[in-house]
């Protein structure tokens, strides 16, 4: 007869290898891999196993978004108590050439479905964030509050976890390995990612989506790496143009255009994980070497065959300055130049220095009306005014409903 104490002694054993220890270093435990018709017990919504795209394992969950009524998958067959644990990982395969969106909703003991719904008793948000192919979530679980924002996730009291894909396109998703962790996972239980795929951080509110990498493993390729280095030539090229056309006192602003859209395309959109494949990289680098050379050709051709027909037209297109407001004229519905020309302003949100101020007038010419009570939605929480709206009901919420701005910040600001 096996004597008790060795027979614990291998439980216990067995718990720790496959991860299903609570408290600080858990390690692993895997919800659900997709590897047998028992997986589909524990769900309901429409998901089926497939074999077509896989992160770990033989199999994932097919989800069919083929019914718009229908894309909502959950489970309450999970382990309850998740306070050992760092992270909530998964994965999920999007094979629109689309950018889509999902909402993942965790709810816990301390709030029921009623609370959830009209209270904002649970963490719910459309953090789910794919591009096309694989996207690995790490959702930081000792960050997350509940909707309303008044308290954190009762990680000790889980009680079930949705996934919604109900504003997704396309005809299908993969849903593959989800699972607790804390600390380094180990390669057992790790999905296998490229460095190409992209990892989604989703901490609270606030998601970071970056390629899976690390750098040094993205491998570059050379088709796009020359496309770069043209990019950047026509680019400088364009520049050295528009100086020669400044220096014979032309407006350059239409040509100039073109150097703020490369810059958009090589210093920000590169940024973006979004465009971080050479499908879309491709397409950015050919747009700016040829209205970079088309640009500087036309600057060329009014500078050197003094092109008569192509300097009426730029006369045309002549932008005046921004005028001063005060003292404006105004006649029939608008505000008119010393000529009588009407006066149109177009302003961009935030812009207020830069090359983009030749094009729109300072954000100081949009008109608003801000409520400041102490902080902003950014940093709210480490505000007094904060923590007496949810210490006092008589107190009321600054701004106004349905907008993003907020300074209170609940499941009614964000």
């Amino acid at each position: 007869m096996i004597n008790r104490r060795l027979l614990i002694a291998i439980l216990l054993a067995f718990l720790t290898v496959t991860g299903c220890s609570s408290g600080k270093g858990a390690g692993t435990l895997v919800l659900d891999d997709f590897e047998s018709e028992e997986s589909l017990n524990r769900w309901t919504g429409p998901v089926s196993l497939s074999a077509e795209q896989v992160s770990h394992g033989k199999s994932s969950a097919k989800i069919d978004l083929s019914s718009r009524r229908s894309r909502i998958i959950q489970t309450e067959a999970i382990p309850r108590d998740w306070s050992g644990y760092e992270l909530l990982k998964f994965d999920i395969y999007n094979p629109s050439g689309r950018i889509q969106s999902g909402m993942i909703q965790i709810f816990d003991e301390l709030g029921t479905d009623e609370q959830a719904s009209w209270s904002g008793q649970s963490y719910r948000g459309r953090k789910i964030f794919m591009v096309k192919g694989w996207n690995h979530y790490e959702f930081k679980l000792q960050k997350a509050n509940v909707e309303e924002g008044n308290r954190p996730v009762a990680l000790d009291g889980i009680r079930r976890l949705l996934l919604d894909f109900g504003r997704t396109g396309g005809n299908e998703l993969y849903l593959d390995n989800i699972r607790l962790t804390s600390g380094r996972e180990s390669a057992q239980t790790a999905s296998l990612a490229d460095p190409l795929d992209c990892r989604v951080v989703i901490e609270n509110r606030n998601v970071y989506p970056t390629l899976f990498g690390p750098k040094d493993k993205i491998e570059p390729n050379p088709e796009i790496s020359n496309l770069r280095t043209q990019a950047k030539e026509k680019a400088a090229h364009l520049k050295d143009r528009v100086k020669a056309a400044e220096s014979r006192e032309l407006q350059t602003l239409y040509w100039r255009i073109p150097l703020e859209t490369a810059r958009v395309g090589i210093e920000v959109r590169s940024k973006l994980v979004w465009f971080q494949n050479e499908e879309e990289e491709r397409k950015i680098l050919e747009y700016v070497i040829a209205s970079c050379t088309e640009a500087a050709e036309e600057i060329d051709r009014v500078l050197e065959t003094g092109d008569k027909e192509e300097t009426a037209r730029l006369k045309e297109l002549y932008v005046p300055d921004l005028p001063r407001l005060k003292g404006l004229r105004h006649s029939d519905g608008f505000f008119r130049y010393e000529n009588g020309a009407p006066v149109i302003f177009l302003a961009m949100h935030s812009i207020n220095r830069g090359a983009l101020l030749d094009y729109f007038a300072p954000y100081d010419h949009v008109r608003e009306t801000y409520t400041v009570g102490g902080g902003s939605r950014g940093d709210i929480e480490r505000s007094p005014v904060y923590e007496a709206f949810h210490k006092y009901p008589d107190t009321h919420r600054v701004g106004w409903d349905g907008w993003c701005g907020h300074l209170i910040k609940d499941r009614w600001s964000m």
